[in-house]
């Protein structure tokens, strides 16, 4: 496990105070009282997924009438819960692995508090969200990537014809026993913006330590672009995401199509991108569903595999002081 990296709340204190003073001088009403009460409203939200609604109001109330303050706000907010984070408080059961993953996201965000636009903290943008989910504890990392608990919707069964409503019910009814909850994985686009390969051992192995700590959990699922069997065609380099999981007792499932030129699929691929012109690719998100028996038979059956240790009060931070 990675040493301490000392002061992260003590220097997360004095981001909040610095953007705290910054507000009070772009816009009235928001003073000391009201935004301690603002952060304990938002640590409070533990349920739901998203920006808090609390959060959201405040914004948009900003947005109103002080339009320059709303970045402000959304730096102050993510230094002010990072001054007394304790992930050991989650809901969720989760491993002792995640420590020194916590703390290079709070020493990232802490970075990028100073270094990057306002842009980065308008409250739509993605990264941002996912900053203060793992703050609140709607994320939490999994190796290279973050993950969360969500559900599987049952329109699936619908979206791809009676082959797809017959997988559904054989693998979500008996191999998985239920929809819901999953852990779902997700890209942190401020972390990385590729998947490569040899990342599929730390993720999905991290994303099992969750699983095992928390027995209810049916399975692993993650959806987007790269997942469409079709890449063993158009992208072949990409395609051990799909192979891989099928190999490994998953399955997939079709979700939509995304019919515009914005698709992420297009973003980085000239062959993709001239193939979508053409009319003879149309970008589809799928989603790989992996049961849990078969995901935690599989971790276990790696060379590295061992049983996580659960992630206790002051793992994270040690005897580092907070701030008064």
């Amino acid at each position: 496990m990675a040493a301490p990296i000392t002061g992260l709340r003590l220097r997360a204190g004095e981001a909040a105070s610095r953007l705290r003073a910054e507000l009070g001088g772009l816009a009235t009403g928001l003073d000391e009282a009201r935004l301690e009460g603002h952060a304990r409203a938002v640590r409070a939200n533990t349920r739901g997924r998203g920006i808090p609604q609390a959060h959201t109001r405040l914004a948009e109330e900003l947005e109103r009438e002080a339009p320059v303050a709303v970045p402000v706000l959304n730096r102050w907010i993510l230094a002010r819960l990072a001054t007394d984070f304790e992930p050991a408080g989650s809901s969720t059961s989760l491993p002792a692995s995640t420590a020194p993953l916590y703390r290079e996201h709070i020493e990232r965000i802490l970075a990028d508090l100073e270094t990057l636009g306002d842009d980065a903290f308008a409250t739509e943008d993605p990264g941002f969200h996912k900053d203060l989910g793992l703050l609140t504890g709607h994320y939490f990392p999994t190796g290279p990537m973050i993950g969360q608990l969500a559900w599987v919707h049952p329109r699936i069964a619908r979206t791809h014809g009676p082959g797809q409503a017959w997988k559904f019910v054989r693998v979500l009814g008996w191999q998985c026993r239920g929809l819901r909850p999953f852990v779902s994985l997700h890209i942190h686009e401020r972390v990385n913006r590729a998947l490569p390969e040899e990342e599929w051992g730390p993720f999905n192995m991290a994303a099992a330590e969750v699983a095992v700590l928390n027995p209810g959990i049916r399975g692993l699922i993650a959806a987007g672009w790269m997942i469409d069997p079709k890449m063993a065609e158009i992208s072949p380099h990409l395609h051990w995401l799909v192979s891989r999981t099928l190999e490994a007792g998953g399955s997939v499932f079709f979700l939509r199509e995304e019919r515009t030129s914005e698709s992420r699929a297009l973003v980085k691929s000239e062959t993709r991108r001239r193939l979508f012109e053409e009319g003879r690719y149309v970008p589809e998100i799928w989603m790989r569903v992996w049961p849990r028996r078969q995901f935690l038979g599989w971790a276990r059956r790696q060379p590295e595999w061992r049983e996580p240790e659960p992630l206790r009060p002051g793992m994270t931070f040690g005897d580092e002081e907070r701030p008064a």
